[in-house]
């Protein structure tokens, strides 16, 4: 039997196993990023403006390769924003918001302090 490792998926001969992603909802205004939150599925219910924040290294040290899908499914616009030290690209200044219930965007760990936004991500206004 020949198996290979490519990234979350076991590939065997005509078929595949993907590891099951975690569903984490929340509800709240402002949600920090934790460790059991690598390769997540971050959902945001508030009908307020509300925010994920991306933490430094020293606080939360994500290997490198973490993907986390962030959802909105509330009525509040969800932005996504790298605390201070921390690079976010593919947003404008560091921020990037979604403005409608079912947009997404993963972000994806690149270096120690330097994530990549993509998705239905725009600039904060």
């Amino acid at each position: 039997l020949e198996m290979t490792l490519n990234g979350n998926a076991l590939l065997l001969p005509n078929s595949y196993i993907t590891a099951t992603k975690q569903l984490k909802a929340q509800t709240v205004t402002s949600y920090t990023l934790v460790l059991s939150d690598v390769n997540a599925r971050i959902t945001m219910s508030n009908a307020s403006t509300n925010t994920v924040i991306i933490p430094t290294n020293a606080a939360v040290a994500f290997p490198v390769g973490t993907e986390i899908r962030i959802l909105q499914i509330g009525a509040g616009a969800t932005s996504i924003d790298a605390d201070v030290g921390v690079t976010l690209n593919g947003v404008s200044c560091g921020v990037g918001s979604m403005s409608a219930p079912g947009q997404y965007t993963d972000i994806i760990k690149v270096d120690t302090n330097a994530w990549w936004a993509v998705g239905d991500i725009g600039t904060i206004t």
